[in-house]
């Protein structure tokens, strides 16, 4: 799982089957405590038709 990490916040992105992603955010509060975000997105994916013309995949 790629991750993305600095001193105060660490972003992971998890793929998961069809176009879901998941996205785990983990980040410190201003108290030093750890907080975390787990977040599923759709993506939109285009695509070229065999005629030439491109389509977006709707969901």
């Amino acid at each position: 799982m790629p991750s993305i990490c600095d001193f105060n916040i660490c972003v992971r992105v998890r793929p998961c089957l069809g176009q879901w992603h998941r996205f785990v955010i983990t980040c410190k509060t201003t108290s030093g405590t750890l907080a975390l975000y787990d977040i599923y997105v759709i993506l939109r994916v285009s695509y070229a038709i065999l005629n030439g013309s491109s389509g977006i995949d709707e969901l």
